[in-house]
């Protein structure tokens, strides 16, 4: 999937949230295929919400990096966050 160029996507940031699967996954492909520089955030939990793994945001990472893209992952702070929120 090449980069396409001149879009209204281009050199914008977008932040994914659920990036690492499904249509979070889709949307991240799609958006840094139109130029966006695209934040990965994934927290790796199961369908469930249990379980936490930087596995699926890292893949999606690299595969937007083979096709040219521009992107960052968010799992660190993800997790620095679901603890905070568990704390409330």
């Amino acid at each position: 999937m090449p980069i396409i160029e001149n879009s209204e996507f281009e050199n914008k940031v977008v932040v994914i949230t659920g990036a690492g699967n499904g249509l979070g996954r889709s949307h991240a492909l799609g958006l840094a295929a139109r130029g966006a520089k695209v934040v990965v955030n994934d927290l790796g939990a199961d369908a469930g919400g249990l379980g936490q793994s930087s596995d699926a945001a890292n893949a999606v990472v690299e595969e937007i990096k083979a096709l040219g893209g521009e992107t960052v992952p968010m799992w660190p702070i993800c997790l620095r966050l679901k603890a905070w929120l568990l704390k409330r």
